[in-house]
Parts: structure tokens; C-alpha cells; sequence
């Protein structure tokens, strides 16, 4: 595969390996990603392509996640400026070969013991001795693979418009003039969440992980508000959990395709319930447990907020497919066919 070919690879590809990486806890800036990936062999690809397969899938491969582990050290940044301003090799071709082979159990100790800034002198040196030995100092040999890179990189945007991936749900899109700004290489993406305030409840919705599972769903939790005072009894909220089969009627309500939705038989004792109904001026949402009832009016900026909120859940739980997929097909699924629509069906 030519320089180019692969480079265009990679790019469609990038995406879908950040956001594995991310549901399976292997932290890593997205433009990290994209940059290493561009870096490495084709072979290194393919392989790094398998790893993110086994665990998107669900599988808990020692291999798998070893390689990704991998992969994310030698793709970080910072550990890359470490490296370079020490004049050690740098690309992640080298890299991920060394610190996935015998010699990383000594290659991950220096690159830890380089990027740490109050590391002692003599420590510092003795790990980028360690490191120019396992990888090699940068020498002119390296500069026909950095130029090719360089090449690929700056060639017109147009060539690489469509092949362009859609950035994740937690990244927004760069579109000022100049470089992207650098993202956190080492903070973890926190899980999404969303209040919604009324005058007498207040609504939490939040992304969470399902038990004994890599797939994420949202909770949502109502409290009603404490008399005579501005807070809310979260103490005493009603949690209700909605289900992976759920999600994209919940996902519907919310976009105004469908009118009205109930969910049953929740909780141990299978009596807590939600149900929502479109109504003049907001989506009022009703969390119950037993007879207790929790409502709160969703006005429409909140609905926007939840919207985007259990969209950006839905596609980390489809990480071979795009935002602007799942949204088509969520809105395929749950609304009927136009030849069998009521005239008063749904809102779209």
C-alpha cells in the first residue's frame, strides 16, 4: 500500500480505533490517534485494526488489549516531545515495535521515567540512554520517512475531503483558522450529563456504562424540590435506567418524531415507570416508583441539550458508524413507513 493509500486509510479508520479505545478505558486524544496511525507500518495497522475489532466487539483478549495499551503510550504527545528533544526516534512505527516486543519491559519504565518532569538528572539520562538504544537517535536515514509523512500531510484538503472522519461525540469541531488546539493527551473524556430544572423537581440525566458490559445507556434520576428552600432532596431521587432497547424510542420522544412513550416494569420489584407526552409548550417527563410520581417540564433548549446527549450514546455504542448514521437509522426504525403514517403521527 502506497504512502498515500494508507494515509487515506487510516484517516477512515481513526475514528472508530479512538472511540474503542475510549469505551475500553485505553485513554488517548484523538488527534494522537489520528497522527500515530499515519506513522506506522501497514502491517502495524492491520494489526492495531484487529485489536480495536476484538474488543468493539466485547472481547477481553489479553493481546488485544496489550497492543492498544501500546499503541496509546507511544502515540501521547508529550511523550513525543520527550522523546524528540532528547533526539531519540520518535516515529510510532519504531516505537510501537519496541514497546510491544521483549524489550518493553524496559522501554516503558525510561519513557515513564522521561516524560516525568521532576524525574532526578541522572535518571533522566540513563533513560534516554536506554531508549536511544532500544530505538535509535534521529539520523538522516529518518528524514525520508518524516518528508513522506510531511508530503502526504500537506497535500491540497479537497484530495481528502470525503475520506475525512466525523470527529467523536465528546470532540467538537475545529473550525477557526490555523491549527486545531492540542487536546489533554492524558485526561480521561468524563461521562456526559445534562440538569433539567422545574419549580417544584429537578431531572439528572447522565451516560453510563451497563453493568457487566461495554455498551452505554443513560440514567436518569428526579428529586423533587425541598420546601421552602432552592435545592432539591436527591437524597430521596427515583433512578430509572433506560435499557439498550430503549434508547432510540427515548432517543425519538426526544426529537419529536413520536408523541408520546411509556417504559414499564423497571427495578427489582418492576415498579418504576417513565412516561413522557409532548405537550404545547414542553416535553413533560414523569418518572414514577410505585405511587410516587416525579414530573418535570423539558422546555426545548434542555430537549436539545438531551438530544444530543443520548445521540452521542447511541453512536459510542456503534463505533464503526458515524453520528449522522445512527441518526438516520434511529429515525428509519421509529417512525412507520409514510404509506402507513396517521396524519397526526409524530412530529417530524
Amino acid at each position: 500500500m502506497n504512502a498515500h493509500r494508507q494515509h487515506e486509510h487510516a484517516r477512515r479508520v481513526s475514528g472508530s480505533i479512538w472511540q474503542t479505545m475510549s469505551q475500553r478505558g485505553i485513554q488517548c486524544a484523538r488527534a494522537d490517534v489520528d497522527q500515530a496511525l499515519q506513522e506506522l507500518t501497514g502491517l502495524q495497522l492491520e494489526k492495531i485494526e484487529w485489536a480495536a475489532h476484538v474488543l468493539g466487539k466485547g472481547g477481553d483478549a489479553t493481546d488485544a488489549f496489550e497492543l492498544l495499551a501500546a499503541f496509546r503510550n507511544v502515540s501521547r504527545a508529550a511523550a513525543r516531545t520527550a522523546l524528540r528533544a532528547e533526539r531519540i526516534v520518535w516515529r510510532a512505527d519504531v516505537l510501537l515495535q519496541t514497546a510491544t516486543e521483549a524489550t518493553g519491559a524496559r522501554f516503558n519504565p525510561a519513557l515513564a521515567t522521561l516524560m516525568r518532569a521532576e524525574a532526578a538528572p541522572a535518571d533522566r539520562e540513563a533513560a534516554a540512554r536506554t531508549l536511544k538504544e532500544l530505538c535509535g537517535e534521529i539520523s538522516d536515514k529518518d528524514l525520508p520517512v518524516l518528508q513522506e509523512i510531511r508530503e502526504v500531510r500537506e497535500a491540497p484538503a479537497a484530495a481528502h475531503h470525503l475520506a475525512e472522519p466525523e470527529p467523536a461525540p465528546h470532540e467538537p469541531h475545529h473550525v477557526g483558522g490555523g491549527p486545531a488546539p492540542p487536546a489533554a493527551a492524558d485526561r480521561a473524556l468524563p461521562p456526559r450529563k445534562v440538569k433539567v430544572y422545574g419549580k417544584t423537581a429537578a431531572l439528572t440525566i447522565e451516560q453510563i456504562q451497563v453493568r457487566e458490559s461495554t455498551a452505554m445507556t443513560v440514567i436518569i434520576e428526579a428529586a423533587e424540590k425541598l420546601a421552602g428552600e432552592d435545592s432539591y432532596d436527591w437524597r430521596n431521587k427515583i433512578p430509572f435506567q433506560v435499557t439498550l432497547r430503549e434508547l432510540p424510542e427515548f432517543f425519538a420522544l426526544l426529537m419529536g418524531w413520536i408523541d408520546a412513550a411509556t417504559f414499564k416494569f423497571h427495578g427489582q420489584n418492576n415498579n418504576k415507570h417513565l412516561a413522557a407526552e409532548h405537550q404545547a409548550h414542553a416535553l413533560y417527563l414523569t418518572v414514577s416508583l410505585g405511587s410516587r410520581k416525579i414530573g418535570v417540564p423539558i422546555v426545548d433548549a434542555d430537549r436539545y441539550a438531551l438530544s444530543t446527549l443520548v445521540l452521542s450514546t447511541m453512536t459510542l455504542n456503534e463505533p464503526n458508524l458515524q453520528a449522522t448514521a445512527v441518526l438516520e437509522i434511529a429515525r428509519a426504525t421509529m417512525l412507520p413507513p409514510p404509506h402507513l403514517a396517521a396524519p397526526t403521527q409524530g412530529k417530524a
